[in-house]
């Protein structure tokens, strides 16, 4: 195999798995942050923490918690 046609093979094989596997666990949600890698947290902070927040703070959060504005 090329180099060319390992990459496209891994590529396919990581999309299956982000994509298939939030659809096998119940009330997952799979959220792409747009022209980002892996340091999403750091090139969209503001999105990135709004969605922790929604996450942590969701309907399977341990306990209630008051958090500033």
């Amino acid at each position: 195999m090329q180099s060319e046609e390992v990459y496209d093979a891994y590529e396919r094989a990581n999309r299956t798995i982000e994509y298939d596997l939030p659809k096998q666990i119940p009330n997952s949600q799979l959220i792409v942050y747009p022209d980002s890698g892996h340091g999403s947290l750091f090139q969209l902070p503001e999105l990135f923490v709004t969605n922790g927040r929604i996450f942590l703070d969701g309907p399977l959060a341990a306990t209630e918690t008051k958090r500033a504005p």
